[in-house]
């Protein structure tokens, strides 16, 4: 189905969350071009766990890196010519954890070395228990033969996440905009904005949409749609644990950016920005 996009500009006061003495802020800012998007990610630890070989291809887990709502593994692939695909993180009895992934080689790093990424939907408590699993193929993207198949125990610290619910409403020219939560881990940060749709098409913040922490900013890496008030079945879109929706009609979205804090401090200051929704007609 053809996908239409119109735009429209608005002001926007975006509140800022500052640590103390000032050091650290974020604000909510749409239509930011060309930040980068694989920022904020603290030194990797050594896992110390053995390899695998299979097929004649060896696997070694080298680094990692774990919070609530980052999970970040690099991994070494000896033995032949193959793709690191498939990479899957499941809990303790074997279920999937509800997360996005990104896998491939990182730019200027040793070829045989990925870096697979799990941003977990709903945030990990502060131990991790499961599996890694993932294959390797002649081709990347799951359309290649199966060369080998690897899984690894995993039981690992987790750093927790903090949760800060501001409650504050920005009042730009067009939309009012409620920063109603703020799930904060040092690599990756979590933000829940609910609105009024002008009218009942698929509005949402611009694929550009990115958050300042600091020094550190980034594009938007995940959108949820948690709830709207226009769609069938009261508006839950599957909802989230220990979340409600703050308004009775309207639209709320959560927003993924990968940077974060490790000790970050709830403040307030104003900004203006000239921002921008999208608003999707299918």
């Amino acid at each position: 189905m053809k996908t239409k996009w119109s735009t429209i500009h608005f002001l926007i006061l975006a509140d800022l969350i500052s640590a103390a003495l000032g050091a650290y802020y974020f604000g909510i800012t749409f239509i930011t071009p060309n930040l980068p998007t694989d920022s904020g990610l603290p030194p990797l630890s050594q896992l110390n766990l053995p390899s695998k070989t299979q097929n004649g291809f060896t696997v070694s887990l080298e680094s990692y890196y774990t919070d609530a709502m980052r999970i970040v593994f690099r991994v070494r692939l000896k033995g032949g010519k193959g793709f690191i695909d498939n990479p899957r993180l499941m809990d303790e009895n074997g279920a999937d954890v509800n997360a996005s992934v990104e896998n491939g080689p990182q730019t200027g790093n040793d070829p045989s070395v990925d870096q697979i990424e799990f941003d977990p939907a709903i945030p990990l408590g502060d131990h991790f228990k499961g599996k890694l699993d993932f294959v390797v193929v002649t081709v990347f993207a799951d359309s290649g033969e199966t060369l080998a198949h690897f899984s690894f125990d995993l039981d690992l610290p987790v750093h927790p996440a903090l949760t800060f619910e501001p409650k504050q409403t920005i009042s730009p020219l067009i939309l009012e905009v409620l920063l109603d939560r703020v799930v904060i881990t040092p690599a990756y940060t979590q933000v829940y904005l609910c609105y009024q749709k002008p009218d009942n098409s698929d509005w949402m913040p611009g694929y550009d949409t990115t958050l300042k922490l600091g020094d550190q900013q980034a594009k938007r890496q995940a959108y949820n749609l948690l709830f709207d008030s226009t769609m069938m079945g009261g508006g839950d879109k599957g909802g989230e644990l220990h979340w409600i929706p703050p308004v009775q009609d309207g639209r709320c979205v959560k927003l993924g950016f990968p940077i974060g804090d490790a000790h970050p401090h709830l403040g307030y200051a104003d900004r203006k920005n000239d921002n921008r929704f999208w608003r999707r007609d299918e």
